[in-house]
C-alpha cells in the first residue's frame, strides 16, 4: 500500500487530468468549424428598378438676328432665321410698325399675342397706325381698339381720328393728369405727326389752356431748345396754340425766359410777346432775370410794358425791390432805365432807396444809392424806421452815399433818436464818414456837445 502521501499526489493529478478533459470536450462542442465560421449569411432582397425621365426641352431663346428681320419686315431672312418652338414674343408691335400684312400675320401664326402691350403707347393696333390694313387685321384678330389718351399719347392721328369720330372727348385729361395736349407736345413721337394730333386736338375742341402742372404753350415753348428742325415745329406749334386761344401766363414767359441759347430764346420770346399776356405774367417773370445775360431780356419786356407795382388784391409785387433785395446792379439799374420809378415803397414801408442804403458798405449797395438818387429817389425823406437816409448812410460807414446824399440835398443835423449822422458815425468808429459829414456842417446833438 503507497504511503499516504503518495496516495494524495496520485488522486490530485487525476484530478488535474479530469478536469482538462471536460474543458477540451466543451470547447470541441461550442466551437465552430473552419468553414462554417467563413461564411457569411446574404439576405436576398427585391429592388424596384428606377424608371428613366427625359428633362424637359430647352425652348429656343429669341435670336437678335431674327429680331433685326421683323423690325425691317423681311419675311424670308425672319424663317431663315426662326427655328421651331422659338417664341416670337415682343416683336408684334416691331412687325406692325412694317405696315406689312404678311409679317403680322406670320407672327400671330407663330404665337404673337394680339393683345400685347395694349395698354401702353406701344399697342402693335398704335405701332401700325399709319397702315389701315394692319389696323384692320388686328382689330379681327380680337385687339382692343386704343382711348383716345392712348391715341393722343402715341401721336397716332388715324387713332385719334376714330376715338373722335367715336364721341370720345378732347377734353379729358391725360392718365398722368395734364392734358392731352401736353402729353401730345411732351411725347417722344415725331414732331409732324405731334403738330398733326395736336391741331385735330384743337379742331375738335380740346381746350389749349387745360392743363393740371404742365401748359400745352410752356410745353411747346420747351422745344425751342433744340436743334434747328425742334425750334422750326415748336414756332409753328406755339403759333397754333396761340390762335385757338392760348394764354401768355407766367409758366409760358419763364420757359421761354428759361431757353439756354440766346438766338432760340429771342424767338420763342418774340413768338409769345407779340400774344396777349396774362396781366400779372410780366412782373412775375423779372423776379427770374439776374445779371447782365438777362438785361437783354429785360429791356424786351419793358418794351411790351411792366406793370411795376402788380397788386392782385393779395400780393404786391414789386420787381424792382426785388432786384436790389437780391442786390442785382445791373437788373436795377436796367429796371430805373426802362421805367421803374426810383421812389418806390412797398405797402410796408421798404422803399428803394431804403433797401439799398442797407447795403451801402458794398460798392454795388453805394452805386445803386447814387442812381437811385440820380433817378428823382429823395435825400430827405424818412425810411420806414425813421432813420433820415443820411444817418442810415452814415451809420453803414459808406462814404460814397454819405457824398451822394449829401450832393441831393440831405441835412446833416437832423435828429434821429436824439443822434445826428455825425454822432452815430463817431459811435461806430467811422472817422472818414464823421470827417465830410463835420466839413458840410455837420454837428453832434445838443446833449452831446
Amino acid at each position: 500500500m503507497p504511503s499516504s502521501k503518495t496516495g494524495h499526489r496520485v488522486q490530485f493529478a487525476v484530478a488535474i487530468l479530469g478536469t482538462v478533459g471536460a474543458i477540451y470536450g466543451i470547447s470541441r462542442l461550442i466551437k465552430p468549424s473552419s468553414a462554417k465560421s467563413a461564411e457569411v449569411p446574404v439576405v436576398e432582397t427585391q429592388t424596384t428598378p428606377i424608371a428613366h425621365v427625359d428633362p424637359p426641352p430647352i425652348k429656343p431663346s429669341i435670336g437678335s438676328a431674327f429680331v433685326d428681320a421683323v423690325r425691317e419686315g423681311d419675311l424670308a431672312r425672319m424663317e431663315k432665321h426662326w427655328v421651331k418652338d422659338m417664341p416670337v414674343s415682343g416683336t408684334l408691335a416691331l412687325g406692325a410698325a412694317t405696315g406689312k400684312v404678311q409679317v403680322v400675320e406670320w407672327l400671330l401664326a407663330h404665337g404673337a399675342d394680339v393683345h400685347e402691350n395694349e395698354a401702353s403707347v406701344e399697342a402693335p393696333v398704335l405701332t401700325a397706325d399709319a397702315y389701315p390694313d394692319v389696323v384692320k387685321l388686328l382689330l379681327s384678330k380680337g385687339a382692343m381698339e386704343p382711348t383716345l389718351e392712348m391715341a393722343a399719347g402715341a401721336c397716332a392721328p388715324n387713332a385719334v381720328t376714330r376715338r373722335l369720330a367715336a364721341g370720345d372727348s378732347p377734353k379729358a385729361s391725360a392718365g398722368d393728369g395734364s392734358s392731352l395736349l401736353a402729353s401730345v407736345i411732351d411725347s417722344a413721337a415725331a414732331l409732324d405727326k405731334r403738330q398733326l394730333v395736336l391741331e385735330k386736338l384743337l379742331a375738335a375742341g380740346a381746350d389749349p389752356n387745360a392743363h393740371d402742372g404742365s401748359y400745352p404753350l410752356a410745353s411747346a415753348l420747351s422745344l425751342f431748345d433744340g436743334d434747328e428742325t425742334s425750334q422750326h415745329a415748336a414756332k409753328k406749334m406755339v403759333e397754333t396754340l396761340l390762335a385757338k386761344g392760348a394764354r401768355v401766363d407766367i409758366d409760358a414767359l419763364q420757359a421761354a425766359i428759361g431757353i439756354s441759347e440766346d438766338g432760340p430764346r429771342n424767338t420763342a420770346l418774340d413768338a409769345i410777346l407779340n400774344a396777349k399776356l396774362e396781366a400779372d405774367a410780366i412782373p412775375r417773370a423779372c423776379f427770374s432775370l439776374t445779371g447782365e445775360r438777362d438785361v437783354p431780356v429785360l429791356k424786351k419786356l419793358a418794351a411790351k410794358g411792366i406793370n411795376w407795382a402788380f397788386n392782385d388784391g393779395e400780393e404786391q409785387i414789386m420787381p424792382l425791390l426785388d432786384a436790389l433785395e437780391r442786390m442785382d446792379a445791373p437788373i436795377a439799374k436796367a429796371m430805373l432805365d426802362a421805367g421803374a420809378p426810383a421812389t418806390q415803397r412797398a405797402r410796408d414801408g421798404r422803399s428803394a432807396l431804403g433797401i439799398a442804403l442797407d447795403r451801402a458798405a458794398s460798392e454795388d449797395g453805394a452805386r445803386m444809392v447814387e442812381i437811385l438818387l440820380a433817378k428823382g429817389a429823395s435825400a430827405t425823406k424818412r425810411l420806414h424806421d425813421g432813420r433820415t437816409p443820411l444817418y442810415a448812410a452814415a451809420e453803414a460807414g459808406d462814404v460814397r452815399a454819405v457824398n451822394a446824399l449829401l450832393a441831393h440835398g440831405a441835412k446833416p443835423n437832423e435828429i434821429v433818436l436824439d443822434e445826428t449822422a455825425l454822432d452815430v458815425a463817431e459811435a461806430n468808429g467811422h472817422t472818414a464818414v464823421a470827417r465830410v459829414l463835420h466839413a458840410h456842417g455837420g454837428r453832434r446833438a445838443p446833449q452831446r456837445d
